[in-house]
């Protein structure tokens, strides 16, 4: 747990504001860094379900996180091979909505029972 100043509060003092989840990924980072042994896994609710906190933690930390019904998920992008010319890909292939997976009847543990 850490006391998180909001930016009112940093700015009447003229100090630098820092973001929500710029405090949850150094607390969870120093966490996995002290307890090197552990799997940690972090529970949050959806203002932590950004895309540059769940990114700088993904090789370390497991995040559960609650997403929107219309998020757009997407694949990692596919190995680049070498001599390729061009900007790298940012994203893979779409993803199905959270939303078509519900009403699909091959997901498992769905509503369509």
């Amino acid at each position: 747990m850490a006391l998180a100043p909001s930016a009112r509060y940093a700015s009447s003092r003229q100090r630098r504001y820092k973001k929500l989840t710029d405090w949850c990924r150094q607390l969870l980072l120093q966490t996995a860094r002290w307890l090197p042994n552990r799997q940690i896994i972090g529970v949050a609710d959806s203002s932590y379900a950004a895309v540059e906190l769940l990114n700088a933690m993904r090789s370390r930390i497991c995040m559960i996180t609650r997403l929107r019904l219309d998020a757009r998920l997407f694949n990692p992008p596919a190995r680049r091979l070498p001599g390729t010319v061009g900007r790298p890909r940012v994203i893979g292939t779409r993803q199905a909505s959270l939303a078509e997976c519900l009403t699909n009847p091959k997901t498992r543990g769905g509503a369509s029972r």
